[in-house]
């Protein structure tokens, strides 16, 4: 009788701490999902206005086309995986672009035709460091823009851009024999702000440039690292084009082909940690 009045004592003695100890837990609980509830408020927020953003773009190209002048979009390729395949970043861009195409495709019919979509990108560093023989990051965007139904007649490869200024400054060859009123700019989020001054400065302003409004955005450790990326990314083209005149595409063309990615002399240790650094964060 003793012990089993001993057992209740011991069972009320540790009800109160076992309730506590519960309700710590469902704080947490509802702390965790008043989070998610948040992020997921923030995502759905930005992907609306990212969406704005692009129907507002194809509005405006479609009238250009309609008017009967050419227009040039201009997608940059994201590093590919060691398998050849595009990552999460480079989905994203493959999606934005097929958004971008059907609203352009509803407004403008077969006036699509003056339109030009020049994907960018080659190997990049994945290649220099696996060896394996994988496709350019252009021609993998053509074949997926290609099974979503783009027409590929208005599809341009630009294969050899290793970096952000190749891609801007080697297609800008291509966007110049198109002589377009406007040029798109698609890329992942990061690059916006970059991407957009390096074509202000490579094209001049004779062209127009249209791209999402672009800032930098920190947002958690990734996003330090992108904005660091983003500022030394544009202060090497900077320093690298120096007193090369806005609009000048030839001079800066030679000047690209002095650099050391695009002479023959390729600094291994920046392709090694640029791969290291996708393969991290991009599992």
């Amino acid at each position: 009788m003793d012990r089993e009045l001993d057992k209740k004592s011991d069972l009320g003695t540790g009800l109160p701490p076992l309730r506590k100890e519960l309700a710590s837990i469902e704080n947490t609980l509802n702390s965790a999902k008043a989070l998610l509830v948040a992020e997921t408020a923030n995502i759905a927020s930005h992907l609306r206005r990212k969406h704005n953003v692009i129907d507002a773009n194809a509005r405006a190209v479609a009238e250009r086309l309609n008017n009967g002048e050419q227009v040039a979009v201009l997608v940059f390729g994201k590093q590919l995986r060691s398998d050849g395949t595009l990552d999460r970043r480079g989905r994203a861009t493959v999606e934005e672009t097929d958004r971008f195409y059907n609203a352009v495709e509803q407004l403008a019919g077969k006036n699509i035709s003056n339109l030009t979509i020049i994907l960018s990108g080659n190997k990049s560093a994945n290649y220099e460091i696996t060896k394996k023989r994988v496709p350019s990051e252009a021609s993998v965007m053509r074949k997926e823009l290609v099974a979503r139904g783009v027409r590929s007649d208005i599809l341009k490869l630009e294969n050899r851009s290793c970096n952000t200024e190749g891609n801007v400054i080697l297609s800008a060859l291509i966007i110049r024999k198109i002589n377009p009123s406007a040029v798109v700019l698609i890329c992942e989020d990061p690059m916006k702000w970059r991407t957009m001054k390096l074509a202000r400065r490579v094209l001049g302003d004779s062209i127009q440039i249209l791209s999402e409004p672009a800032k930098l955005e920190i947002n958690g450790a990734y996003g330090e690292y992108n904005k660091a990326r983003e500022r030394l990314g544009y202060l090497f083209f900077l320093i690298s084009f120096a007193g090369v005149p806005d609009g000048d595409i030839d001079n800066f063309y030679r000047r690209l082909n002095k650099l050391p990615l695009y002479s023959g002399s390729r600094p291994r240790i920046a392709f090694r940690l640029a791969y290291y650094v996708n393969e991290l964060v991009d599992g």
